[in-house]
């Protein structure tokens, strides 16, 4: 009976301090964040541009949003835009806007790509480890230097 008693009563402190720890889960996304901070890639939790019905977007999943950020007085020829990846691909907000090339290097968790007049920003699903962590940097410093 007293044994019975001790495992209540270990498990009713034990209980709340295993709720704290932190899962896999939260542990990857931590250092996969870090990891992104490293390469100089700010993490933030925006919401979603307005992303026009036509390409019927749905995102499935949380999106977290990765970006660099640039002084826009630097660039003055930049030129905004949006592009969804459909089930058709790449398309962009602006029918007449060309598809950046190196959109298709983006890992395939990443379904939203904003050049904006301050920061280029992917939405995607932080899925694929470092390795994808590095595709999205890539990818964000060959936009930062194309203009």
């Amino acid at each position: 009976m007293s044994y019975l008693i001790v495992l209540l009563v270990a498990g009713a402190v034990l209980g709340p301090l295993m709720a704290v720890l932190p899962s896999k889960r939260q542990r990857y996304l931590a250092s996969q964040r870090d990891y992104a901070a490293a390469q100089g890639l700010a993490v933030r939790l925006r919401q979603l541009p307005e992303i026009p019905p036509r390409f019927r977007f749905e995102p499935p999943y949380d999106l977290m949003c990765y970006e660099v950020s640039f002084d826009p007085r630097k660039r003055p020829h930049w030129q905004p835009g949006l592009f969804v990846r459909t089930e058709a691909g790449w398309q962009s907000r602006d029918s007449d806007r060309q598809i950046p090339s190196v959109a298709d290097a983006l890992p395939a968790g990443a379904v939203v790509l904003v050049l904006g007049w301050d920061a280029l920003r992917v939405f995607w699903d932080e899925e694929g480890g470092e390795a994808a962590v590095d595709q999205v940097a890539h990818v964000l410093g060959e936009l930062r230097r194309a203009d």
